[in-house]
C-alpha cells in the first residue's frame, strides 16, 4: 500500500509550525541544560559544605594538638633524658665483684678489712682495716702492690709506728676501669 500525505496547511502555516517545533525543541533543551546546571550547582554547594566542615574539624584538631603539645613534648624530653641516663650508665659499667674477690683472696689471715671504697669518679680505692702486727701490714702492702689493677699504693707512715693492733688506711689508683662521667 502506498502512503499518501495530504497536506492541507498553507506554506506560511507550515513555516510557522516548523519555527514553533524548533522553538519548543530549543526550549526543552534549555530546560534540560538549566536542570543539569542546577544539579551541578547543588552538588558543588554540598561538596563545599562538606569540605568546609572537614576544614573546621582539621583546624580544631590542630588547635587541640598545639594546646596539648607542650605537655607531651615535656614528657618526651623527660623520657629521652631517662633513656640517655640508662644508656650512659651501661657504657660505664665495669664488674667490681671479681676485683673484690681478688682482694679477698690476697687478704692474709691476720688482716681484717673493715672498709673498701671504690671511687670511680676519680679512679681511686681506699682499703681500711686493722692489722695484728706491723709485719702483717707491710706484707699486705706488698700483696696489694702486686695486684695489676691497683697502682700508686700509699699508706701513712704514722701507721708503722705501732707494733700491734694497727688501724690502717691504704690508698691507691684504679687502672683499667672506665671513669664515670
Amino acid at each position: 500500500m502506498m502512503k499518501l500525505h495530504i497536506n492541507l496547511l498553507s506554506p506560511e502555516k507550515k513555516k510557522n509550525l516548523t519555527v514553533l517545533t524548533r522553538y519548543l525543541f530549543a526550549k526543552e533543551l534549555l530546560e534540560l541544560m538549566i536542570f543539569t546546571l542546577s544539579l551541578l550547582a547543588m552538588m558543588y554547594i554540598f561538596a563545599w559544605l562538606i569540605i568546609a566542615d572537614a576544614m573546621t574539624d582539621a583546624v580544631n584538631s590542630s588547635m587541640l594538638v598545639s594546646r596539648e603539645s607542650p605537655t607531651v613534648n615535656k614528657d618526651i624530653l623527660k623520657l629521652n633524658h631517662s633513656t640517655k641516663n640508662i644508656i650512659n650508665s651501661g657504657e660505664d659499667f665495669a664488674p667490681l665483684t671479681p676485683k673484690i674477690l681478688e682482694i679477698a683472696a690476697a687478704l692474709p689471715p691476720d688482716i681484717k678489712l673493715i672498709g673498701l671504697d671504690f671511687n670511680r669518679a676519680n679512679n681511686s680505692i681506699i682499703l681500711s682495716g686493722s692489722a695484728a702486727t706491723r709485719s702483717a701490714l707491710l706484707n699486705f702492702q706488698k700483696v696489694i702492690k702486686d695486684i695489676s689493677w691497683i697502682k700508686g699504693i700509699t699508706a701513712p707512715t704514722s701507721q708503722l709506728f705501732q707494733k700491734e693492733n694497727i688501724n690502717f688506711e691504704i690508698r691507691g689508683n684504679l687502672v683499667g676501669l672506665p671513669t664515670l662521667k
